[in-house]
């Protein structure tokens, strides 16, 4: 099992925007993922920081899903409330409790 861990800056105050984004597009983007496990949404308010983790069983599928222009066309989408572009690691999760 494998963590996607994208963590991004935001532009002030556009946490709120972000999360209700995510929250209505992600269901739709992940539907037909085999692979795909399940994602934490995470927020630090006092440095408009965002944080998701996302559980695949394998890193190679989450890779070809970064790759659709569905994955591309929703990360445009959040762009817009962006202060710095995103990191994204992929970890192999050791330890699930």
């Amino acid at each position: 099992m494998y963590a996607v861990i994208t963590q991004v800056r935001l532009k002030p105050g556009r946490i709120d925007d972000v999360r209700e984004i995510f929250r209505r597009s992600n269901p739709l983007l992940v539907a037909d993922e085999e692979d795909w496990i399940g994602v934490i949404f995470t927020a630090n308010r006092k440095d408009d920081t965002v944080t998701m983790v996302a559980k695949w069983k394998n890193p190679d599928s989450y890779r070809k899903y970064a790759a659709t222009e569905e994955y591309k066309t929703a990360m445009e989408e959040f762009a817009r409330y962006f202060r710095e572009a995103p990191k994204i690691e992929v970890n192999e999760i050791l330890v699930d409790m």
